[in-house]
């Protein structure tokens, strides 16, 4: 096994003192003359220097951690990650943290009151929080002073001050709900997985219901179904549907995740789509593109809410301006070979 270097060794070798090759390290440059800090970093890079996290925690204020903490939501059997849509955002958060010179600390939550212990206990620099509901966001926000940025959270007129990298949710469905019905559906249903949609759901739904109007037709009740998380209590609604085919011609799931299991369930029950339903989804992940047929979404760009949520944070961090507290990314229609139109 290789010897590790230390801080005295690699300032021995570059001829300078401990302390520079430490403001190095941190990103404290600007009294070092740019030719001394480029052969420490190359001496650095050529040892393998790996840094003592706990000696780092220890001797400075600052960790160089960032806590990500994603709220967990039982689906039966099947785990939290089996979604690509946490997969992809968590990759990109982790990429653009690293990439900063700073570290990853993940946790899946089971309760906002494990979020703010946690948010108490870790000696971290920031949080990014994903998915919590707008109460819980303020009961967070008030019980911790750390920087933080939440992701696709929409939070309550509460006096709390927040910083939000999110999505044009209501305008995505929206568009894909006009899509619709301009080619023939009338009868179309939402379907999402809860009983009273809060967050990012309601904002989907009520995307739905303007569409609806706009176009003259009348939404009730029959137009939004509420499925379970858990996958064989949505089965058995996906079974009711594919038993009954006469109250709804389109479905459109609330994730690309939901859609996709629809699609593989129908398959079974020798339901085609999109001749016997149109089927579509929201977030264009990869289920949507290798999908057979391929499912009509709405596109979002996962990974730039990523890069956009640890840039925001890290001016949080240092303190900087932030110009633009809620961020909001656009969204865009993609017609695919699982919705088709009827006369």
């Amino acid at each position: 096994m290789p010897v590790m270097i230390t801080i005295k060794e690699i300032a021995e070798r570059a001829g300078v003192s401990a302390t520079t090759v430490s403001n190095v390290l941190h990103g404290n440059t600007s009294h070092t003359s740019e030719e001394t800090t480029e052969k420490v970093k190359k001496i650095i890079k050529d040892q393998n220097y790996v840094p003592n996290m706990g000696a780092m925690i220890l001797a400075h204020s600052f960790s160089k951690i960032i806590g990500v903490i994603l709220q967990y939501t039982t689906r039966g059997a099947e785990k939290t990650f089996m979604d690509p849509f946490e997969g992809e955002l968590l990759s990109a958060l982790e990429e653009e943290i690293r990439k900063n010179g700073y570290y990853t600390m993940l946790y899946v939550a089971t309760s906002v009151s494990e979020v703010i212990a946690l948010a108490a206990t870790w000696k971290i620099d920031g949080l990014i929080i994903i998915g919590l509901q707008p109460d819980e966001c303020g009961l967070l926000r008030s019980s911790t002073s750390q920087p933080m940025v939440f992701i696709d959270c929409y939070f309550n007129n509460d006096g709390n001050e927040y910083y939000n990298v999110g999505l044009a949710d209501r305008e995505g469905s929206r568009a894909m709900t006009d899509y619709l019905i301009s080619v023939g559906h009338k009868k179309i249903a939402f379907l999402a997985d809860s009983s009273s949609p809060r967050g990012v759901d309601k904002e989907r739904l009520e995307g739905v219901r303007t569409a609806f109007e706009e176009n003259k037709l009348e939404f009730t009740g029959k137009n939004f179904i509420s499925i379970s998380r858990d996958g064989n209590k949505r089965h058995r609604i996906l079974d009711s549907l594919a038993a009954n085919r006469t109250d709804y011609t389109a479905l459109f799931f609330s994730s690309d995740y939901y859609a996709f299991d629809a699609l593989t369930y129908f398959a079974e029950k020798n339901i085609h789509v999109p001749e016997d339903y149109s089927l579509a989804g929201f977030d264009d992940n990869v289920f949507s593109r290798t999908a057979h047929p391929k499912i009509s979404t709405v596109h979002q760009d996962v990974s730039e809410k990523g890069i956009r949520a640890v840039k925001m944070l890290l001016k949080l961090i240092k303190k900087q301006p932030v110009a633009e507290k809620n961020i909001t990314l656009p969204v865009s229609l993609i017609t695919r070979e699982s919705t088709a139109g009827i006369k």
